[in-house]
């Protein structure tokens, strides 16, 4: 599939609680890393850009150390902008951190205003990723850049993988997203390169991240699987299904044992996406 032939209109749209995006950020923390180390060296007086920003992080924790940095945090999501300000205001950052409700693929901010732009999870997946790249491009100062963690394939992915696969097991022919047909053309090979690239940014480079993620028992990986894009499809299940996924979940899960014992290990892969604007 080339990347003119992907339907936008059509796109995933996953909406997110306060809750869920919560119990997502320990077990991010790693790509944030992958985030930092192309930007950390940015000058004095930087203006941050986080698109898809959830609750605040990873821009919040970038920021708060480097005291002249200062932050924009859009996303779509009102509750998660409001906790987003909140977390803010008890860091002592209302100065430097602005949180606005925005559409990543439409920015409501003034051209070439912004150091570098961030994004976890969010940018380049969802919404118009041609779209967002163009805007990307637009709203960055000259010698910009871009530093974005966002998903690969989904069958890199255990939190969607092993989710669908045991309710296609336990509870066959229920209604699912399509979450690996949507990832799989978002992580095309060169399709991410080359929205950059048409936008007008240079040094693109997308390179594989991977971690390992701990869930101390079966119980946690269970409260953070059956919330998120799966929510409405095991909450609709009714008990005896629901049990039967359980059990089919704890089946899949065998494989990712500790040796040790106590919990599991689960490797994640995403995609680290860096750009630069051109300089004057």
């Amino acid at each position: 599939m080339t990347h003119n032939s992907l339907d936008f209109t059509s796109s995933l749209q996953v909406p997110e609680t306060v809750e869920d995006c919560e119990k997502c950020l320990h077990y991010l923390e790693a790509s944030t890393q992958a985030i930092s180390e192309h930007i950390r060296d940015l000058e004095a007086g930087s203006t941050i850009l986080d698109l898809a920003c959830g609750t605040g992080e990873p821009g919040l924790g970038l920021v708060e150390p480097r005291a002249s940095w200062r932050l924009i945090g859009i996303d779509g999501s009102l509750p998660l902008i409001e906790v987003a300000r909140m977390k803010a205001r008890q860091a002592g950052l209302e100065d430097r951190a602005a949180f606005e409700v925005m559409l990543m693929d439409a920015l409501r901010l003034p051209d070439a205003s912004v150091n570098a732009v961030i994004s976890r999870m969010g940018a380049l997946l969802l919404g118009d990723p041609a779209a967002t790249a163009r805007e990307i491009a637009r709203v960055l100062k000259p010698g910009g850049r871009v530093s974005i963690a966002v998903w690969a394939e989904a069958e890199l992915n255990p939190f969607v993988f092993l989710t669908q696969r045991a309710l296609a097991t336990a509870a066959p022919g229920t209604s699912m997203p399509d979450l690996s047909g949507w990832f799989r053309q978002m992580a095309s090979p060169g399709i991410r390169e080359r929205w950059l690239l048409d936008a007008g940014l240079i040094d693109v480079e997308v390179k594989p991240f991977e971690w390992n993620v701990l869930f101390e028992d079966f119980e946690s990986w269970w409260s953070f699987i059956s919330g998120g894009p799966h929510d409405a499809v095991i909450s609709s299940l009714d008990d005896r299904t629901r049990e039967d996924v359980r059990v089919a979940m704890s089946d899949l899960l065998r494989e990712y044992e500790r040796p040790s014992g106590g919990g599991f290990v689960l490797p994640v892969a995403c995609q680290i996406v860096r750009a630069s604007k051109a300089p004057e």
